[in-house]
């Protein structure tokens, strides 16, 4: 089965993804091509094609604009297999997963987005503390089930905050 992602034109934003057979893809130009885009461009811009929960997101219309770009299940081709809120970058032929943050840095060999401090352990002793990327102050907060943590990068501890 051959996948395809629904992109905004205007953000290039990954709107849904959706499964096509192989014969109509290679009917219509085969994997990755123009033909076979074209061909569920076509498919999927009837009115009973638009996805609801879309239409719901968008204030109840759908997005003016969409284009179709094939992907990869495996990730054999156009870097990630892209999700809801992932971007196509037309340059680099590519998909590219979410940035959280703005100060999160693009990972060429992932296609995904680093943050500028490696995320710590969720282990603190013999407790487990979830994490949570604080923009503001450059820094991983925690919390634990009664405790809330800073991570000090000097000596990899998560500290009581």
């Amino acid at each position: 089965m051959a996948h395809f992602a629904e992109v905004r034109t205007d953000t290039h934003e990954v709107l849904r993804v959706i499964v096509i057979n192989n014969k109509d893809v290679d009917a219509n130009g085969g994997d990755y091509s123009e033909g076979a885009e074209t061909w569920v461009t076509n498919l999927m811009s009837a009115p009973d094609a638009q996805s609801e929960s879309i239409k719901e997101l968008y204030g109840g219309s759908y997005p003016s604009t969409t284009y179709w770009k094939q992907c990869s299940y495996n990730k054999n081709n156009r870097g990630i297999y892209p999700g809801i809120g992932c971007t196509y970058n037309a340059a680099e032929d590519r998909f590219e997963g979410v940035k959280h943050f703005d100060s999160w840095i693009f990972n060429e060999d992932t296609c995904q987005y680093d943050p500028p401090i490696e995320r710590p352990s969720s282990i603190h002793g013999n407790i487990y503390v979830a994490s949570a990327w604080d923009e503001d102050n450059q820094r991983w907060n925690g919390k634990s089930e009664d405790q809330d943590y800073i991570w000090n990068t000097e000596n990899n501890t998560w500290e009581e905050a």
